[in-house]
């Protein structure tokens, strides 16, 4: 299976936090990690307070389900 493209807002969260993440999620992978800014999906507005904004974007197995983005949000 290839690997996808998947992104969080970055406000107040640190790319270490993120790798973290990913590691216990995937394994020891060497996660490719940038800094983007995008329009951000509504659902997420709950946690940040601007329509655009900073995001963490990376390639990961799979993309993280909703539960997973908010899981690792409330890591901030």
């Amino acid at each position: 299976m290839p690997w996808v493209y998947d992104t969080v807002p970055q406000y107040r969260l640190a790319r270490e936090t993120v790798e973290l993440f990913l590691r216990e999620k995937f394994g020891a992978h060497e996660f490719k990690i940038e800094a983007s800014v995008a329009a951000i999906d509504r659902r997420l507005l709950a946690h940040i307070y601007q329509r655009y904004v900073d995001e963490w974007r990376f390639l990961i197995p799979n993309a993280l389900t909703e539960d997973e983005k908010f899981e690792l949000l409330d890591r901030r």
